[in-house]
C-alpha cells in the first residue's frame, strides 16, 4: 500500500446522515483511541463519556444500521471494556476472529501455521524485554504486542530495532504491524481491511460502510473504503491519511454519532 499524502478534511455536522440517504449503514469503529482515549494501562481503556449510550442507541435501530467494533484486541477483552456486547458485530485481533450479533464466533483459516513462530517470539520477548523500564507486553490469543509508550526513548529505539529484526526472521508466517508506540507480530494476511471485507460480506442489503479509527493499522480500511464509503480519522489533523474526514478526538466522534442517532429517530 503506498503511503497517503493528503490531510483529511474536518467532518461536517450532519454529513453522516446526509450521505446515508436512506441506505442501510455498516458503522465500523476502532476501539482504542477511537471510542476510548489512549492509556498506558491497557485494562483501563474505558469508553469516553456517552460512547456506550450512543452505541446502544444505534444498535437498537437494526432497520437502519449495524455496528461493528474492529479492534486489534481480542474480542472478549474489547467486549468487556466497551460494556456493550449484544447486537453488535466484532472483529478482533485485526480480523483474525469475527463474531456476529448472535454471539457466534469464527477464526480466520490457517492460523495453526503461526503457532510455533508466535511461541518463539513470546519466549524471545520474555528474555529481551527488561522489567520495570516502561515496556508492556500484551499477550493475545493470536498475536503479541510490545507497547513502549512509557519506556526511555533510546532504550525503546534499540529494542524496537531488535524486535523488527526478530519478526522479520519469523516471516512468514508472521508479519510486523506498527501502531502508536506499539509493535505487534500477527499471522501473515491479517489486517483490518480484510476484517472489513469479511463484515461487508456478512451484513445484508449492501450497506454503506462508515469506518472510524485513529491508528496506522486503520489505514488499510481507510484505503479500501475511500471510494465506496465514509472514512474518518480520529485525532491529529497533521497526519496524512487515506481517510476522507477527521474529528479531533473520541468525544467529537461520539457527538457526531449522537447526531446520526437523533436524525435516524426522525
Amino acid at each position: 500500500m503506498p503511503p497517503p499524502t493528503s490531510l483529511p478534511r474536518p467532518l461536517p455536522p450532519g454529513l453522516l446522515f446526509e450521505r446515508a440517504a436512506g441506505r442501510h449503514l455498516l458503522i465500523c469503529l476502532d476501539y482504542d483511541g477511537t471510542l476510548s482515549q489512549i492509556t498506558p494501562a491497557l485494562n483501563q481503556a474505558y469508553p469516553v463519556a456517552g460512547a456506550r449510550e450512543v452505541i446502544e442507541r444505534l444498535v437498537a435501530r437494526p432497520r437502519w444500521c449495524q455496528i461493528a467494533i474492529v479492534s486489534g484486541r481480542d474480542i472478549d477483552v474489547v467486549r468487556t471494556l466497551l460494556g456493550v456486547s449484544s447486537g453488535l458485530y466484532f472483529a478482533g485481533s485485526h480480523g483474525l476472529e469475527l463474531m456476529g450479533p448472535d454471539g457466534r464466533s469464527r477464526l480466520a483459516p490457517n492460523l495453526a501455521h503461526a503457532i510455533p513462530a508466535l511461541a518463539e517470539l513470546r519466549s524471545w520477548l520474555a528474555d529481551h524485554v527488561p522489567a520495570g523500564r516502561g515496556f508492556v507486553i500484551e499477550q493475545k490469543k493470536w498475536s503479541v504486542a510490545l507497547h513502549y509508550r512509557l519506556a526511555p526513548a533510546p532504550l525503546a529505539e534499540a529494542l524496537c530495532t531488535d524486535l523488527r529484526a526478530k519478526i522479520a526472521s519469523l516471516s512468514p508466517p508472521l508479519r510486523l504491524s506498527e501502531g502508536k508506540m506499539v509493535l505487534e507480530a500477527l499471522p501473515a494476511g491479517a489486517d483490518k481491511g480484510q476484517a472489513v471485507r469479511a463484515l461487508l460480506a456478512q451484513v445484508p442489503d449492501q450497506p454503506l460502510p462508515i469506518y472510524c479509527g485513529d491508528d496506522l493499522t486503520d489505514e488499510a480500511p481507510f484505503e479500501l473504503l475511500r471510494e465506496q464509503g465514509i472514512t474518518v480519522l480520529v485525532g491529529s489533523p497533521q497526519r496524512p491519511s487515506w481517510a476522507q474526514y477527521r474529528v479531533a478526538d473520541p468525544e467529537e466522534l461520539v457527538s457526531r454519532l449522537r447526531e446520526l442517532a437523533q436524525a435516524l429517530d426522525t
